[in-house]
């Protein structure tokens, strides 16, 4: 069977770059408080997976599928 990529709308792709830089601030932020640095990783970490489930979940409503 054929699967044919779809591109996310614009929406979904500046919900994507806007998480990307909030990430990266707040840990440069959490950096430069000095903060532990293993638990700026689990932070990141738990945040980078929320983010990428919304996304996931935003693009396949937007796409008609269920995630």
């Amino acid at each position: 069977m054929l699967t044919v990529a779809v591109v996310p709308p614009a929406e979904v792709l500046q919900f994507g770059r806007m998480t990307s830089a909030g990430v990266f601030a707040l840990t440069l932020l959490l950096v430069l408080l000095g903060y532990d640095l293993a638990a700026i990783a689990t932070f990141v970490a738990a945040i980078t997976a929320a983010a990428t489930t919304a996304y996931v979940r935003v693009t396949s409503m937007l796409l008609g599928r269920v995630a």
